[in-house]
């Protein structure tokens, strides 16, 4: 899905060929993001459960186990019809080579942008018609985890018999910079319907 953002970035850009066999039909696909009446209520955030040594993959080491997208990060809904997919799969294909395939301009017109609107990476899509959609979203946070290290080994004797070696550690907690990109298609059965999401990096 990253290439979907460099692709956007140079939608104005011309290639030297239309590698599209799937026709765009602008007006139906508008009135998917415009004239219906059902919303998407969203909520975006990342399952940060990356700790090291005897603590990983234990969410209880782990303060800040789930990490919000911000206020003000950006969330990307696309009309996932048969010319959005194989737009996809043709960046796809292309990223191996180096090369991003261009969305034309009147495609880039119908896809919708909206922003999380408070600290709990809450978000809102409305008019919506039936149909399927792609969501997708990218954004930073703060990894905290600690990091264990064996210092030594104690030796254990009981009368004279060794009883075995425990290691000795030490763990350092410490912040790192993360990041999330996430992607989840979405279907509305019915006009008006209201679909809760979780838009999540696990």
């Amino acid at each position: 899905m990253e290439c979907c953002l460099v692709a956007l970035a140079i939608v104005d850009k011309e290639i030297d060929y239309n590698p599209f066999t799937t026709r765009f039909d602008k007006e139906q696909t508008l009135k998917m993001i415009k004239s219906g009446n059902s919303i998407i209520l969203g909520q975006a955030f990342a399952r940060d459960n990356g700790n090291e040594g005897m603590f990983k993959n234990m969410a209880v080491a782990n303060l800040h186990k789930k990490q919000f997208a911000r206020s003000g990060t950006s969330v990307i809904l696309i009309p996932y019809t048969d010319f959005f997919k194989e737009w996809i799969k043709l960046n796809d294909a292309s990223r191996k080579k180096g090369r991003a395939i261009p969305l034309p301009k009147e495609a880039a017109e119908c896809i919708k942008v909206t922003t999380v609107y408070d600290d709990d990476g809450h978000f809102e899509f409305t008019s919506l018609m039936p149909g399927e959609y792609l969501l997708y979203t990218e954004f930073n946070y703060i990894h905290a985890t600690t990091r264990t290290e064996i210092t030594g080994y104690t030796d254990t004797y009981t009368n004279g018999i060794f009883q075995g070696t425990s290691p000795n550690t030490v763990s350092y907690d410490y912040n790192v910079k993360s990041g999330a990109s996430i992607q989840k298609t979405v279907r509305i059965k019915a006009n008006g319907d209201k679909v809760d999401v979780k838009l999540k990096k696990i």
